[in-house]
């Protein structure tokens, strides 16, 4: 398996690094600059992130989400920022992306699990199981359990296919 690095997008997303077992490296909240209605992505906060997992030939993993229909248009400008930037930054590094639709990883993780507003708590608790270490204790920390599952999904879909063509 590749390295995978798994990027829930947004102001309170997560970014988790799995090593080429599967296993967690590294989680990051999404770096911000500021807070509440100031917040804004830390680029070069990112772009650090980057740079680093550039080094391992992985592949990036970015949750294929778009602007609710209940955000501001202000609000999903900024959606639409922080969920660019990462593939931008990737495609500037040379590091392939791949957009991972919510459905789909939700499809595999989270069969049996409630959904809908308790959707973030669910991935929590499957997450923390998969991997103990990482840091969800804290409900702003959730969007990590996101990153690590989406991570996760990426690493296994992509070993399938390779040992089924292989």
């Amino acid at each position: 398996m590749r390295a995978a690095l798994g990027i829930d997008p947004g102001m309170k997303g997560g970014i988790v690094w799995l090593n080429r077992t599967g296993s967690e490296v590294n989680s990051w909240r999404m770096p911000v600059i500021g807070d509440g209605s100031k917040a804004a992505l830390d680029r070069h906060g990112l772009l650090v992130i980057l740079r680093d997992f550039q080094e391992t030939g992985g592949v990036v993993a970015v949750e294929a989400v778009g602007a609710r229909p209940t955000d501001s248009r202000v609000g999903a400008f900024t959606f639409g920022r922080a969920f660019e930037a990462p593939i931008s930054m990737c495609a500037g590094l040379g590091v392939e992306v791949q957009l991972v639709r919510p459905q789909d990883w939700t499809r595999v993780y989270l069969r049996g699990k409630p959904r809908g507003k308790f959707i973030k708590k669910s991935a929590a608790e499957v997450a923390q199981l998969r991997f103990p270490t990482l840091p969800l204790g804290v409900k702003a920390n959730w969007g990590m359990a996101d990153a690590a599952l989406i991570a996760s999904y990426v690493q296994e879909r992509n070993h399938m296919k390779i040992v089924k063509h292989g």
